[in-house]
């Protein structure tokens, strides 16, 4: 489709290097006296300014954000005319900015226009939060800001689905525009019953490591249900920065390839999670909520957020790469993009399904002539047990049964790495198949 210099973005150039301690220039709003916009030499009341570019007028900086939006899905041709989108909606400032610009792109009237059709949904995981902290007033509001944000839209049919068991997806999605007055009563036993699961999980870790792999399990059903082949999530290249770190950290080096591609083919039913923000920055975002004026969203955090940025790896993770990018300007595009070049297990093409996959995440199994695995069992057995030097060969042993997936008795064979991890850190152990 059309191609992006490097002084869009990219891991080349002088202007991307990466300088210790040099702080980029923030990104700002300029409202004064009319001046010329360095793009188009316009005139402009209000100019925008972002790190290693001139100062624009905001039809220029929304041609600039936008273009890389239409470039990510133009430059891999993913998505066919009048494909059929599921949008997933989380409430987040990217999600908005991804609704906005999605809207945009179908409502062009020039030969640019998106040819789709778009369907949105939020999934309710609000109940996650230790609902204790929010009344039902305050939750009643949270709906109803949902909606209006949606409802700006009215090009795109939009509905909720609050996040339970799988084998109720169909039963439990509700269209916004019409929402039964006792959607919160109805489905707060259901809601109940999916945090008592989660709450089984010892650490935090874990817990957010689950949801993550559940909700795309949840997107295939709901892409499923609307007769979708696509579900577009927001994430933007700070998120797929801490994603790919925290993955390799939780031992789901094998797939991490994937958790921050364009196009993620791991969904059952043909369905592929895309990615079109990933080129983003939240600079770019947050000056593209000013320039279109988006109402953001009260109350909104992701699971877990609130809890602090030691109190799980993910979060850990994430305030490192934020603070990182303090003084490297170019780390998270660094990180995110590296993750691109890692070799997935897929017989070297990540653009195909692998024919064995964990039985939750859809990963690719990992643990077959790991020594890396067979290495980690048998210093775990080690610390628990002691050794002996007659014992070697027979600790050996039990270790390979553990990295085979004979852990306690159970069958894990049809469960990856990471996946045995989220297992062996919940007391319900039936948590994989819920």
């Amino acid at each position: 489709m059309c191609s992006i210099g490097e002084d869009d973005f990219g891991d080349e150039g002088g202007v991307h290097s990466m300088v210790p301690d040099v702080k980029p220039t923030n990104p700002i709003l300029i409202e004064s006296e009319v001046v010329l916009c360095n793009k188009c030499k316009q005139p402009a009341e209000e100019v925008y300014k972002l790190p290693f570019r001139e100062a624009e007028c905001k039809e220029c900086f929304l041609n600039y954000v936008r273009h890389k939006f239409r470039a990510a899905l133009g430059s891999s041709k993913v998505l066919p005319k009048n494909a059929n989108i599921l949008l997933i909606f989380d409430g987040s400032v990217q999600s908005l900015v991804l609704m906005d610009m999605l809207h945009n792109a179908q409502t062009q009237n020039t030969f640019k226009r998106l040819h789709c059709n778009a369907t949105v949904l939020y999934i309710d995981d609000h109940q996650l939060n230790n609902v204790s902290e929010y009344s039902s007033a305050e939750y009643k509001k949270f709906i109803q800001d949902i909606q209006s944000a949606c409802s700006n839209y009215e090009q795109f049919e939009s509905y909720i689905l609050p996040l339970t068991k799988a084998d109720k997806v169909s039963d439990l999605i509700y269209n916004l525009k019409s929402l039964p007055g006792h959607y919160i009563e109805s489905t707060s036993k259901i809601k109940s019953d999916f945090k008592q699961a989660v709450d089984c999980m010892k650490s935090l870790t874990s817990r957010q490591d689950f949801i993550k792999h559940y909700r795309s399990k949840i997107t295939s059903l709901a892409a499923k249900h609307f007769n979708s082949q696509f579900a577009f999530k927001a994430d933007i290249s700070s998120d797929l920065a801490s994603d790919l770190l925290s993955a390799i950290a939780l031992g789901r080096g094998g797939s991490a390839a994937l958790d921050v591609a364009l196009v993620d083919n791991r969904l059952d039913d043909n369905v592929k999670i895309v990615r079109p923000l990933k080129d983003l920055t939240e600079e770019e975002i947050n000056l593209y909520v000013k320039a279109q004026s988006l109402q953001l969203l009260e109350n909104h955090n992701s699971y877990g957020n609130d809890f602090g940025s030691t109190a799980s790896l993910q979060n850990l993770t994430k305030a490192f790469v934020k603070d990182l990018q303090q003084n490297y300007s170019s780390t998270v595009s660094t990180v995110f993009r590296t993750g691109s070049k890692i070799a997935s297990q897929m017989d070297g093409d990540s653009s195909r399904k692998c024919e064995k996959c964990c039985v939750f995440c859809k990963s690719p199994l990992d643990y077959k002539d790991s020594t890396t695995l067979l290495a980690i069992e048998f210093s775990r057995i080690v610390s628990e047990c002691g050794i002996k030097t007659e014992d070697t060969s027979e600790l050996s042993m039990e270790a390979q049964k553990h990295v085979d997936g004979d852990i306690e008795g159970c069958d894990l064979t049809q469960v990856c790495h990471g996946c045995r991890n989220i297992y062996a850190d919940s007391s319900n152990k039936d948590i994989l198949l819920q």
